[in-house]
């Protein structure tokens, strides 16, 4: 019976996806996924496009877990963000779609309608609101859902069917026939053209009560006359009745699970990054409470968990949702899981081309230990002890000295010396903010204290160990291990003939390298200028790969600087690499992510990716053993290190170095605080117009409860990743001087020098002679050249720069878009303070639109749309103000 048990567990894991439970009752992926099929999709404003097969494979494993209410583990890798909760809406339109004809007497004749569906209601776990956002951009046809719903409703209507919520549901979304676009504002927009998928779902709470956002058709019935039509009871909305509805449980509202009345079809499990944020470090034990109170109030529900990390997929599959028994004292075997291998988490199909591979011919590891491993070792000891014991806060605030400790000994320097650059560079309560975050005196204060669980649990050897802590804290002020690898990797290229990148996890690491290096390396920053050695943040290799294959294919080697456990196997999936790629990190990243290449490696489809990761994992382990450590097996899961990870200020300091005048201080309701010029531009989150809009807004103007939007570094290396700065910014200066010839060329003149003088004189300003203009007009050169090598042939003072625009008939307007999103984006593109992307990125958001037309290409123009969804993340109320 046993041997009977592994092999259906073999085959369930091994078999084809495609097979189709035959069980009464049982739906039918094959019958679901192809009337899913015919329902016309489309992202907001543009043309009909298909389901992606990211989504339609998660789509058929929650299908298969409905019929058979086995937990399934879903890896999607390296596909990143997927939506659940459009998942969950996917579903809905399914179980509509996949309905029979059939027909219904009506007044003597037969009209054609559906059979009831079977409803579907669905939990998401840990659940957030933010899960809605890529929803909301899918659209879906409004004469679909009005003939659909309209001959569904038909059943009801002549007493077949009683079920009072069904009814509502169907003449609630036939009346979407109604739509045009039109807003109450008398004007259209697309938006409105369509319902989305976030409003075919209502959503609430565990008791059943819908969200205000959550409602069937809340947004298109908010901006537009639709609601007037829709007069009917609300019992769709209500969760205790509804056929279809997704409930949501936040950490901590694990009980409140009980309260659900009715059946659960499907339950999905965030497992993502995000989710198991949420869930914070404990995240296993309590998943594993909450799957256990779910088995006792809804046996019958299918459990589809969801992650992109290969640790956390094993850890699932094997341990967590693991209900296979052990056969013959072997390991039990893993419960049902699937690998789907995507590189877009793109709802519909991208119209982006199939990557192109290049680059990673060769992959080494460099990393390093030293004395404070053991520190840290003797740390997660005490750990363990004070976890048997209860002890939950003694736990956490070792853990973070073990954090503090990894993340001081991967600075590119000193941590004396990151401090006085820090506030060289930023100001001092920017240096102060940003520090706290990798001293560990707060921690070792707090475990000390006699009256701390902690203390009374492991006294002695705390102390002598915190003790140990503080000495390595001594040494770091002095060096890092990683800073003595830089400097000697870097020595040895100062007369290398080609190009390296070094990305450090963070813009200001960067920066701070840069700085610090250049002081002990002279002729170092001449490398700098000239472009042979580049050191950015995250976005660096982005804005390389979006240059010609000639002007990259120069970075013959690029050096990853302390990236996080996973960041080290997503850095293997990008389509370009330079031929070279190095690894420099602690020795705990390289043993575990060498881990979890090997084990990504069977697991995927894209063959390029997993080369890339076996060799990584070879040149990991080797270095792992050089190092005096041992690895680990692919099949097991130890217990994570704390991840390392460099954290963002919470201080963002836009005043700059200027002494006197007055100083706007900003406290926002998650904790940040903005310090900025009363003329300071921010970005304002505006809910007063039909659609909600980013607009520009000076600090002087901001009231408590407005909703800004944080640009902090952390934002704009996540926007780096979006959108090249200085690939738009070319693109903008492109377009420029095609307007400059084109208005130089229709001038008066007989010649170019008539021109010349002609626009001189009409520019009207002593410091502006013939030989500047000329400067500024003969561009024709730049039209021809590759895009990353456009630069600027205009004025770059601002004032100048208008007179001489204005001279040309360029419009004001017009022309601060150039100024702002050309020439100062480019300029601030170069200099060093990360913080000059603040600019660009606000311009990007605040005038959306106008920065659309300026790009070249539909990637940047999706690029930008995304870039609004990552804003609204980091929009936070302005909870108090103060001035000084």
């Amino acid at each position: 019976m046993a041997a009977a048990q592994s092999a259906r567990t073999s085959a369930r894991v091994t078999g084809s996806p495609d097979v189709v439970n035959q069980n009464t009752g049982a739906r039918n992926a094959a019958a679901w996924l192809s009337a899913l099929s015919k329902v016309p999709l489309k992202m907001v404003g543009q043309e009909r496009s298909p389901l992606s097969t990211v989504y339609e494979q998660i789509v058929r494993a929650a299908i298969e877990v409905m019929n058979s209410a086995e937990p399934t583990v879903v890896m999607t890798w390296p596909a990143r963000d997927v939506c659940l909760s459009a998942v969950t809406s996917l579903l809905a339109l399914a179980d509509v779609a996949v309905a029979p004809e059939t027909s219904i007497e009506k007044f003597g004749s037969l009209q054609p309608s559906f059979e009831r569906p079977d409803g579907f209601r669905a939990l998401i776990y840990p659940y957030a609101r933010t899960s809605h956002e890529l929803a909301r951009d899918i659209q879906i046809d409004r004469e679909y859902l009005h003939r659909t719903h309209l001959a569904h409703l038909t059943r009801h209507t002549v007493g077949h069917d009683g079920a009072p919520a069904l009814k509502d549901y169907h003449q609630i979304l036939s009346r979407v026939g109604t739509l045009s676009g039109k807003g109450k504002d008398g004007t259209r927009h697309p938006e409105f053209e369509h319902p989305t998928l976030d409003e075919i779902l209502p959503h609430g709470s565990c008791d059943g009560k819908s969200h205000p956002k959550g409602t069937l058709l809340w947004k298109t019935s908010s901006r537009t006359d639709l609601k007037q039509h829709n007069t009917v009871r609300r019992l769709a909305d209500d969760g205790t009745a509804a056929e279809y509805f997704l409930f949501g449980a936040k950490k901590g509202e694990e009980l409140l699970i009980r309260k659900i009345q009715g059946k659960l079809d499907l339950v999905i499990f965030d497992l993502t990054r995000t989710g198991r944020n949420r869930l914070g470090e404990d995240w296993a034990s309590r998943v594993t409470a909450t799957l256990k109170v779910l088995r006792k109030t809804h046996p019958e529900a299918g459990i589809l968990v969801v992650t992109e990390d290969p640790w956390t997929f094993d850890k699932s599959r094997f341990e967590v949702f693991n209900t296979n028994e052990a056969t013959r004292k072997r390991r039990p075997p893993p419960t049902r899981s699937a690998t789907v291998t995507s590189l877009s988490s793109s709802i519909l199909v991208s119209k982006e081309p199939d990557p192109s591979w290049a680059g990673c011919r060769r992959v080494s590891a460099k990393g390093f230990n030293g004395p404070w491993k053991q520190v840290t070792e003797d740390l997660r000891a005490i750990s363990g002890k004070l976890r048997r014991a209860g002890d939950a806060s003694g736990v956490a605030e070792i853990n973070t000295i073990v954090g503090k400790l990894r993340r001081n000994a991967s600075l590119p320097g000193s941590l004396r010396a990151f401090s006085d650059y820090l506030y060289d560079e930023h100001g001092n309560a920017a240096a102060v903010d940003v520090i706290s975050g990798y001293m560990i005196s707060g921690q070792v204060h707090t475990l000390m204290q006699p009256s701390s669980a902690a203390y009374q649990i492991v006294g002695t050897e705390l102390e002598e160990t915190l003790g140990s802590a503080a000495a390595s804290m001594k040494a770091f002020e002095e060096s890092t291990p990683m800073a003595y690898i830089l400097e000697e990797i870097v020595a040895g290229l100062i007369n290398a003939s080609s190009k390296a990148l070094f990305m450090f996890p963070k813009q200001t690491l960067a920066e701070f390298a840069a700085t610090e290096l250049a002081h002990r390396i002279p002729s170092l920053q001449r490398r700098f200028d000239n472009g042979m050695i580049v050191f950015s943040g995250p976005g660096g290799l982005s804005d390389i790969a979006t240059r010609s294959s000639s002007e990259r294919n120069k970075f013959k080697k690029i050096f990853l600087i302390a990236p996080a456990r996973d960041g080290v196997l997503t850095f293997f999936s990008r389509p370009w690499l330079p031929d070279e790629a190095v690894v420099l990190a602690d020795g705990d990243t390289l043993r575990f992510s060498a881990r979890d290449a090997l084990r990504l490696a069977d697991q995927i489809r894209e063959q390029e990716i997993a080369a890339r990761l076996r060799k990584y994992a070879a040149a990991a382990e080797a270095e792992v053993k050089g190092l005096g450590d041992f690895t680990i097996a692919p099949t097991d899961t130890p217990s994570l290190p704390e991840e390392l990870f460099f954290p963002s200020e919470s201080v963002i300091d836009l005043a700059g170095a200027q002494a006197d005048g007055e100083i706007i201080e900003l406290t926002m309701e998650r904790g940040q605080k903005i310090i900025a010029r009363p003329g300071t531009g921010l970005v304002l989150r505006d809910r007063s117009h039909l659609l909600e809009t980013f607009r520009q807004v000076e600090a002087r103007d901001v009231a408590e409860q407005d909703e800004i939007c944080v640009i902090s570094s952390g934002f704009i290396d996540r926007a780096r990743l979006l959108l090249s700065v200085p690939a738009n910014a070319a693109s903008t200066i492109r377009t420029y001087h095609e307007m400059v010839i084109d208005k130089f060329s229709s001038l008066g003149g007989y010649s170019d020098s008539d021109r010349l003088r002609t626009l001189v004189s009409r520019i009207d300003d002593p410091q502006v002679d013939v030989n500047r203009v000329r400067y500024w007009t003969h561009i024709g050169d730049q039209l021809d050249i590759p895009m990353e090598k456009v630069v600027s042939h205009a004025p770059q003072n601002f004032e100048t720069f208008l007179k001489f625009t204005n001279a040309l008939g360029i419009g004001q307007n017009l022309a601060k878009r150039f100024w702002q999103w050309g020439v100062v984006a480019q300029r601030n593109s170069k200099v060093k303070a990360g913080m000059a992307f603040h600019d660009a990125y606000r311009n990007i958001l605040t005038d959306p639109h106008a920065a659309s037309a300026f790009v070249r290409d539909e990637e940047q123009r999706a690029a930008i749309k995304r870039l609004r969804l990552l804003a609204d993340e980091h929009v936070s109320p302005v909870q108090s103000i103060r001035r000084i």
